[in-house]
């Protein structure tokens, strides 16, 4: 009795169509009309935008949920970094990565920190945590 096995190619070509396939399922769709975010066809929060520098993200009663801002530190190295604070729990880091409205909302929706329009406020600790350069407490030094 003979038993077949699936060569290594085969294997791989099987891996690399499940991820791609996983991705275009799982991945979230996003849009921007207006001030509105729209995720999956829901409209679930709004944009105000102060400035090129600074946006806040709320929710659709208008409540400030989350601000970003762009901050440029002259002192030191005079590099760009983003300061994000999560208005309700006082959480609040500092990092390297530039983030866009739609990066954000990406990242915070790949994080699970959003979920039916709604954050998650556990989530937001591991996030800030996950991502968190500590740059505002290294340049104050």
């Amino acid at each position: 009795m003979k038993i077949k096995t699936i060569s290594s190619r085969r294997k791989l070509a099987l891996t690399i169509s499940s991820l791609l396939i996983s991705c275009f399922v799982f991945s979230q769709e996003i849009k921007f009309k207006d001030s509105l975010v729209i995720i999956d066809g829901n409209e679930c929060f709004k944009i105000r935008e102060y400035d090129t520098y600074k946006f806040s993200i709320l929710d659709l009663e208008g409540q400030e949920i989350i601000i970003l801002e762009l901050i440029e530190h002259r002192k030191y190295d005079k590099r760009l970094y983003n300061k994000i604070t999560f208005v309700n729990s006082k959480i609040y880091f500092t990092t390297r990565y530039l983030y866009t409205r739609r990066t954000l909302i990406k990242k915070l929706l790949d994080n699970d920190v959003i979920s039916h329009c709604k954050l998650i406020p556990k989530q937001v600790e591991k996030f800030a945590v996950k991502f968190d350069e500590g740059l505002e407490k290294k340049l104050k030094q």
